[in-house]
């Protein structure tokens, strides 16, 4: 199932639809490249605090060997 990111743009939370498992690691990067923000198996995420502009959200879910998977997605934060 794919994951989805919302809203787009963001102000204070994003959200994160179809989280199957307790095995997910979410990571929120900068335009830089920078990771900002780590969280596991959370459907919403804080990013209040976070400066304007466009972010990349990284969501790796791990199972077994041939089922793990990394899905990226880019949001701007308003």
């Amino acid at each position: 199932m794919k994951q989805i990111v919302y809203p787009n743009p963001a102000h204070d939370y994003i959200y994160i639809e179809n989280i199957e498992n307790n095995k997910t690691q979410i990571e929120v990067y900068n335009s830089t490249g920078q990771k900002i923000i780590e969280a596991s198996n959370m459907q919403k995420i804080d990013i209040s605090s976070l400066t304007p502009g466009l972010y990349v959200v990284k969501i790796k879910t791990t199972g077994s060997y041939f089922n793990s998977k990394s899905i990226r997605s880019k949001f701007i934060k308003k």
